[in-house]
């Protein structure tokens, strides 16, 4: 596959910026406007929203901690309640960066710095997914360097 490199525009957010933040951006600003997604998904802004919502809500059910609570944590609980909800055969997409020193975000960012993929690997494994697979699928430039982006995916193992 091809590594992209993609510019920052003048025109583009401080990080960091969200998916909640995307989102609750587009709701407020155009609600009813449509997202599509391969031809075969079609959610308004208000739609995806209250979707997203009612998964937060049956993750934290299944007692996953919310993402901000997760720097410096096993994301075992996180995999867990993803495997809990994928029916078998259901195929699990992580699309992030490779581990970083932390200059990604600046200073001051709580979150996590990238994933190594092995380690990322043997979690995945243990919360009940196999066939992992994990591709190179771009980079971003920052002025504090160019960074590695992977897609790792993942299929929901039998119950058993």
């Amino acid at each position: 596959m091809n590594e992209l490199t993609i510019p920052r525009t003048p025109s583009a957010h401080e990080a960091p910026l969200l998916i909640g933040q995307i989102l609750e951006h587009g709701v407020a600003a155009a609600p009813e406007q449509e997202i599509v997604y391969g031809e075969r998904l079609r959610y308004t802004y208000a739609t995806l929203a209250e979707r997203v919502r009612r998964l937060a809500s049956a993750l934290s059910a299944l007692g996953v901690p919310r993402p901000a609570r997760l720097r410096g944590r096993d994301l075992g609980p996180v995999l867990a309640g993803f495997a809990a909800l994928l029916a078998e055969g259901g195929v699990l997409c992580v699309a992030d960066l490779e581990a970083e020193d932390g200059s990604f975000h600046g200073d001051g960012f709580e979150g996590h710095h990238g994933f190594d993929r092995a380690a990322l690997r043997s979690q995945v494994l243990a919360a009940g997914f196999d066939d992992v697979e994990f591709e190179a699928c771009g980079t971003v430039a920052r002025p504090s360097g160019v960074f590695r982006m992977f897609l790792m995916t993942a299929r929901r193992a039998a119950r058993g």
